[in-house]
């Protein structure tokens, strides 16, 4: 055997879901920048990640809520390199909306990608590490999941869900070597909310929202990721940096507003109500229903 075919077999194996842009294609390259890791980026079109590739990174297609394809990915792993020594869950949407607003079909789009598309990855790695007895699984989740947000109802549902089910996750793979991660991040530069926005101001403009007089504040909200984020670059780092410790922390929190909203968290819900719906515009829209009602006797 040459040295180079031993270091590679000595190299963990990383897996990392959603890499076509953004937040993923940096986690990506901040865990190919270790020396000792071999990574395996995908996304559903490989055309968005051939850059990955040109930098040493194996590619894959990987649809997450494609069961077929989910098989697949995990399969190829396996019988290239015969384990999978770390899964860092990232592919995601959101969409910006009233929660009354939004269609069916964009809320179980969300849903299915979040945090069906991210159980069912993770069953599939889970196995491989159980087997050897060791593994690492990182969940990107967000401090949305922790407390909702008005305009984004559904994204913050669904990684409150993912928040939940990883807790539990995290003790049942315990004895068998297994850590589960939930990285919680608070604003961050990506493709995420950028595409996002278009597709919102769209929405606002053809559906005759109620919230049509406060369309500046859902506006402002929905692109102070985007204004004001962390870049995704030194997001990825510090975020691989904390979750390649020897001990792990069960929750990683960091960039801005993260710890913001963990305090908000742990108030009472008439103060976390009011600081929401003040910065949302909802307390002017408040005013006018109220103006308006009165008028009206």
């Amino acid at each position: 055997m040459t040295t180079s075919e031993q270091q590679h077999r000595t190299k963990r194996i990383a897996l990392v879901t959603g890499c076509s842009s953004g937040i993923g294609k940096e986690l990506a390259r901040a865990l190919n920048a270790q020396s000792d890791i071999r990574v395996y980026a995908t996304a559903r079109r490989l055309q968005s990640i051939r850059d990955l590739e040109n930098e040493g990174m194996v590619i894959l297609e990987l649809d997450v809520t494609d069961a077929k394809s989910i098989k697949n990915c995990i399969s190829t792993i396996k019988s290239n390199e015969g384990r999978i020594d770390i899964l860092v869950n990232n592919a995601g949407i959101t969409h910006y909306s009233p929660a009354i607003e939004l269609p069916d079909k964009d809320a179980r789009d969300i849903i299915d990608t979040n945090f069906f598309g991210l159980i069912n990855v993770t069953n599939e790695a889970a196995k491989i590490m159980v087997d050897q007895r060791s593994g690492l699984v990182v969940q990107i989740g967000s401090v949305s999941g922790l407390v909702s947000n008005p305009f984004s109802s559904m994204y913050c549902a669904s990684k409150a869900a993912v928040h939940a089910w990883s807790d539990a996750l995290r003790m049942e793979l315990a004895p068998f070597g297994v850590k589960v991660v939930i990285v919680q991040p608070g604003a961050v530069k990506s493709e995420l909310a950028n595409n996002a926005i278009p597709e919102m101001n769209q929405r606002l403009e053809s559906t005759g929202t109620l919230y049509e007089r406060i369309r500046e504040y859902i506006v402002k909200r929905s692109t102070y990721a985007v204004d004001r984020g962390m870049p995704a670059k030194d997001f990825a780092e510090r975020t691989i940096n904390a979750v390649l410790r020897a001990n792990p922390p069960a929750h990683y929190v960091t960039a801005p507003l993260s710890m913001q909203m963990r305090i908000l968290y742990h108030l009472p819900a008439s103060i976390t109500d009011y600081i929401l719906s003040y910065v949302a515009g909802l307390h002017k829209l408040a005013e006018m229903v109220r103006r308006e009602s009165n008028e009206q006797k």
